[in-house]
C-alpha cells in the first residue's frame, strides 16, 4: 500500500455576521444629539461632524442632513456597521423678524414676527401680549428683546437684538398747555390738561388776577375744570407757572396766561 496518502480533516467554524443596528433621528436645525457606541468593542467613528474617532460618546451640534456609522469588531473578529441618518427637520416658510428702527422714550414701538406657529416675547419693557406674533412697547431707556418662535415641526427660532431709544426735547415742541379752555360741559374743552408725550412728572400752578391760588397739580391726569374752592368761576385771564420734567431727565419750564371762557 502506497504509505504516503494521507486524509486531513479541516474543521471550519463559520460565525454568523454582526447584526448591524440603523438609528434614524429627526432634530431641529443646531440641535445637540447625544450618541454612543452601545456594547460595541474594537470601534471607530465616521462622519464630518466627528473629532474624535474613538470616543465612546459623541456630542453633535447638527445643521444639515448627515450620516454618521460606528465601525466595529466583535467578538470574532467579524467586521460590521451601525448607521445612524441624522435627519434635519426644514421648515419651508421663511420666519422674519420685523419691528421700527427708530425709538423715542415713551412712545409707541411696534415689533412683529412674519412666519411661525408660536411665539414668546422677553423683555425688560412691559410687553402688552407675550405670546402674539406682534406686540408693542412703550419703551423708557435701551433695551432688549427676545422672541422665541417656534415652527411647524416645534423647532425654536430665536430673534435677539439689543435697541436704542432716543430721548424726544423737552421743550415748546414737545409740551402742550392750551391758552384758553372753556369749561361749560358741553363735552368740548371742559377740562384744562397739560400735555406730551415723553412727560414723567408736571408740577403746575394757576393764579388769578389778585396773585391768588386757585389751581395747582403734580398729576399729569389730573386736570382744571374752572372751580375754585367747589365754586365756577367766571371767564377770566388766569397766570400760569408750569415745570416739566420729561422721561430721559430733561426738564422744561413755562410762564403764560390762560383765558377761561364759558
Amino acid at each position: 500500500p502506497d504509505q504516503c496518502n494521507r486524509m486531513i480533516h479541516y474543521k471550519v467554524l463559520i460565525h454568523k455576521l454582526p447584526e448591524n443596528k440603523i438609528y434614524n433621528y429627526e432634530l431641529c436645525p443646531g440641535e445637540l444629539v447625544m450618541l454612543d457606541a452601545g456594547n460595541r468593542k474594537n470601534y471607530t467613528w465616521s462622519g464630518s461632524s466627528i473629532t474624535d474617532h474613538f470616543s465612546y460618546q459623541q456630542i453633535l451640534r447638527i445643521w444639515n442632513d448627515e450620516k454618521i456609522l460606528l465601525n466595529y469588531k466583535d467578538s470574532f473578529a467579524c467586521l460590521g456597521t451601525d448607521s445612524f441618518y441624522l435627519n434635519v427637520l426644514k421648515d419651508t416658510g421663511t420666519i422674519r423678524f420685523i419691528g421700527d428702527s427708530v425709538l423715542f422714550s415713551g412712545k409707541t414701538a411696534v415689533f412683529c414676527i412674519e412666519g411661525g406657529v408660536k411665539y414668546y416675547w422677553e423683555s425688560g419693557e412691559l410687553i402688552d401680549c407675550s405670546t402674539c406674533p406682534c406686540i408693542s412697547i412703550i419703551p423708557k431707556n435701551d433695551f432688549s428683546l427676545k422672541v422665541t418662535v417656534l415652527d411647524e415641526f416645534n423647532c425654536p427660532h430665536i430673534f435677539q437684538i439689543n435697541l436704542k431709544v432716543l430721548f424726544p426735547d423737552c421743550d415748546s415742541s414737545t409740551v402742550f398747555i392750551p391758552n384758553a379752555f372753556s369749561p361749560n360741559q358741553d363735552g368740548h374743552n371742559d377740562l384744562l390738561f397739560v400735555r406730551g408725550n415723553n412727560i414723567n412728572q408736571i408740577y403746575l400752578l394757576i393764579y388769578n388776577r389778585w396773585g391768588e391760588k386757585v389751581f395747582e397739580s403734580k398729576q399729569l391726569n389730573f386736570g382744571w375744570d374752572g372751580s375754585y374752592k367747589g365754586k365756577k368761576l367766571s371767564p377770566d385771564v388766569f397766570a400760569y407757572y408750569l415745570e416739566v420734567q420729561c422721561i430721559g431727565g430733561k426738564s422744561y419750564s413755562k410762564k403764560g396766561n390762560i383765558s377761561l371762557l364759558k
